[in-house]
């Protein structure tokens, strides 16, 4: 790229743009990276006018890289979705495979979705046979990648309320203390009959959670 001269008087060029600074008439940059894309201004001065600023936008392509693939936990029966996220210019499509089999929305009630960067597998009653491992594949114009990300079972228990785990007081003692709790997902934490006062606990993992207790 070159930067026009303003005037034929004394004059300086400089281009700036993405922590890059040059004072050449041409911009050229070496190895480029993907972090470099962006916008770069060139400015051309002298002693006569005002300088002249134009800018011009650069656009780095590179092959997919997945930057995010979580194995998932769920039970028997439960909603599981799969994600995968991966960055490339140009915009990666998306496959989701289970051996060497292609998976397809509708294909024993799963669904794929992709939005952006972001391609996600959902199972809307998990079965047993739904547990394994799945492979994401993203592929652009300049080459491919894949991640491979785990369904696996967990215990009902554990998978209540979106990651709360909750016993509350029995009847005994539900008029000798009063709760608040703050929950974002069902189901609703169930009287736990029997436990003794000083034996009740509510314990959380995932979720923000709060709780006030007056006696």
């Amino acid at each position: 790229m070159q930067a026009k001269k303003a005037e034929r008087a004394e004059k300086q060029v400089v281009w700036e743009g993405q922590g890059f600074v040059s004072e050449d008439e041409y911009l050229e940059i070496s190895d480029i990276k993907r972090d470099q894309s962006g916008e770069y201004e060139c400015s051309a001065l002298n002693d006569v006018a005002a300088p002249d600023v134009r800018k011009v936008k650069i656009t780095v392509n590179y092959p997919p890289y997945i930057s995010k693939a979580k194995n998932t936990g769920v039970s028997v029966g439960q909603k599981g979705i799969l994600s995968c996220e991966a960055s490339a210019v140009p915009m990666a499509e998306f496959q989701w495979f289970k051996e060497d089999t292609r998976l397809a929305t509708g294909l024993d009630g799963m669904r794929i979705e992709n939005k952006g960067r972001i391609s996600t597998l959902t199972f809307f009653n998990v079965s047993e046979k739904d547990y394994g491992n799945y492979t994401c594949v993203a592929t652009n114009k300049l080459g491919n990648t894949n991640a491979s990300i785990a369904l696996y079972e967990i215990s009902p228990s554990s998978a209540m309320a979106g990651g709360y785990s909750m016993f509350l007081p029995s009847s005994a003692c539900l008029n000798a203390y009063a709760f608040e709790c703050v929950l974002t997902t069902t189901p609703v934490p169930q009287v736990a009959p029997g436990l003794p006062c000083e034996g009740d606990y509510i314990k959380h993992f995932n979720s923000l959670f709060r709780k006030t207790l007056t006696k």
